[in-house]
């Protein structure tokens, strides 16, 4: 049993090692490799019983030949306008291109995916909370009309009460006088669309019953014969001989 535990840590040992190496194995192999250019510069020419030979020959060439030291010119501390731009360039794609990698990576992580969840779930909530109070501050502006609506109404209906009840009449009389009225008013109403319903109805084609003459056009507003229609001049029609 206690072989068995130690495998198995052992293993995950490994495992989380492993994958730790794996993910920064460019970050190493680069520490690496700076740190053996750095060995290699720093190291003599010479092992150390011949170290000698280096440094006579440099004296003989400072001292006896005068020769000035040679300048390394790889690396530049000002660039032309060109070569600028481009190194301008060249580190804002290197920047796009990092932040583009630790996003995908952020996301997706299972932390960036939680985080990616909580935010959503909080901006949705946030919405939720705006409609509802938006919702809700209508609705109780709707309720606050029609109940002003509703106390207009019993005050009229209470005004007509009163002076029905002041001329002499009682409740029943006041309520049988309303339903009179508005049954009043239902029958104008259906007599006057009757009226105008009866208006210039035979008249309405264009032409005159089993011919071919042209009624004389008359404005709707004009058809009662209630104003002046001077330019009124239509043709005389007869329908039992049609003469005109």
């Amino acid at each position: 049993m206690k072989s068995l535990l130690r495998r198995s840590l052992l293993i995950a040992i490994f495992n989380f090692t492993f994958q730790e190496v794996q993910e920064n194995t460019d970050k190493i192999w680069k520490f690496q490799r700076y740190e053996l250019i750095k060995e290699y510069h720093s190291r003599p020419a010479a092992p150390p019983p011949f170290m000698i030979l280096s440094h006579v020959c440099h004296f003989i060439r400072s001292v006896v030949l005068r020769r000035p030291p040679t300048r390394q010119i790889n690396f530049k501390r000002e660039l032309l306008q060109t070569e600028e731009e481009e190194l301008l360039t060249w580190e804002a794609l290197m920047k796009d291109r990092y932040l583009l990698s630790a996003q995908q990576e952020l996301s997706q992580s299972v932390e960036g995916r939680i985080l990616d969840t909580a935010q959503k779930v909080t901006t949705i909530t946030e919405q939720l909370e705006t409609e509802k109070e938006t919702s809700s501050a209508a609705v109780l502006k709707r309720l606050a009309e029609l109940e002003e609506q509703v106390i207009q109404s019993n005050k009229s209906l209470q005004w007509i009460m009163d002076a029905l009840m002041s001329q002499g009449a009682s409740a029943g009389e006041a309520q049988r006088q309303t339903a009179a009225v508005a049954d009043e008013s239902a029958v104008s109403l259906k007599n006057a669309l009757e009226k105008e319903s009866s208006f210039h109805v035979r008249s309405r084609q264009f032409h005159y019953p089993n011919c071919k003459i042209t009624r004389f056009a008359v404005p709707e507003e004009k058809v009662p014969w209630e104003v002046s229609f001077s330019s009124y001049n239509p043709k005389y029609y007869d329908s039992e001989n049609n003469t005109r």
